[in-house]
């Protein structure tokens, strides 16, 4: 379908951290579908495997419905496949959780797209991050020197040398909120759009101007449709 970028969602059981793919909403030629059924996978142009609250018993579980064997053979086609946070850890390896911090299974294959390994700890990273893109290769190799800000919530420690890790069609961050960078994430899709002879498009507010806008937007509808010295008096 070259009116439109495709992109599944890999929906998992611990899946967290929708907002995001809020961003895709600004977009009028992007179709977003949350795929839970290994049938529904195959015509789209980009996979992305989110965040989880329990990444080994999701990666298991997507081993039990085939996606796990499927998404293999998708990346040997040519789709482009994402991983963030706990999609990161799931596209490297093998994830060890020696602690049972997540379950019962002490280690477990990931898909092996990356050499990086990942183990579970008690200590949780959170923070707010700005970090520069540094790629050698692969589709984002463009994309060098790029700053993207988000924030990092996971428990995971892996032994990555930068915050973006991209090899050919694929590539993994742990930063949340890398698509509410909107030069970073429309010159991807005016990359997709160019394989698939689809008009450019530019580039759109930043999301996070976006959201102010639209709460300035609802602010304004309240001013103009409630009484607010009544409001006011009853706050006062």
């Amino acid at each position: 379908d070259n009116k439109y970028i495709n992109i599944s969602i890999i929906k998992t059981k611990k899946m967290s951290n929708f907002t995001d793919f809020h961003a895709f909403k600004q977009y009028d030629d992007i179709r977003v579908r949350y795929i839970y059924d290994v049938k529904d996978l195959g015509d789209e142009d980009i996979i992305i495997f989110p965040g989880s609250k329990n990444t080994i018993t999701d990666l298991e579980d997507l081993k039990e419905r085939c996606i796990f064997d499927k998404v293999k053979e998708l990346k040997e086609k040519g789709k482009i496949i994402i991983g963030i946070c706990g999609g990161l850890q799931m596209l490297g390896k093998k994830i060890y959780d020696p602690k049972h911090l997540e379950s019962d299974i002490l280690e477990t294959e990931g898909f092996n797209f990356f050499d990086y390994e990942t183990t579970f700890d008690e200590i949780k990273k959170t923070e707010q991050v700005t970090k520069k893109i540094e790629v050698k290769e692969g589709i984002l190799k463009d994309f060098n020197d790029y700053e993207i800000k988000g924030y990092e919530i996971h428990q995971g420690v892996t032994n990555i040398s930068s915050p973006v890790i991209c090899k050919d069609n694929v590539f993994a961050t742990y930063i949340h909120g890398i698509f509410d960078n909107s030069k970073f994430t429309n010159d991807l899709l005016n990359m997709i759009r160019r394989k698939k002879s689809m008009p450019e498009q530019k580039e759109v507010l930043s999301f996070n101007e976006f959201k102010e806008r639209e709460y300035d937007k609802l602010a304004k509808l309240l001013r103009e449709n409630l009484d607010m010295q009544e409001i006011y008096k009853i706050l006062n």
